[in-house]
């Protein structure tokens, strides 16, 4: 029963995009873009400061480890 009502929920809210206008449909289709792009720019950014860590370990290790002037 519990399907039934999730399955018809999924189609109403189908329905009510597709019954929407098109001002409506444009700016639904907008902020899932935005959101899409957003995720894109967080994950980059993550696999920037992940690598500049990995670069800043390695630096560390080799001044730390040069011998005194």
């Amino acid at each position: 029963m519990n399907n039934t009502a999730e399955i018809t929920t999924q189609t109403s809210i189908l329905s009510d995009i597709m019954g929407a206008g098109i001002v409506v449909q444009l700016l639904l289709l907008t902020l899932i873009l935005m959101s899409i792009i957003s995720w894109a720019i967080i994950f980059r950014k993550w696999k920037i400061f992940k690598k500049s860590k990995v670069d800043n370990e390695k630096f560390l290790d080799l001044f730390w480890s040069a011998n005194s002037l």
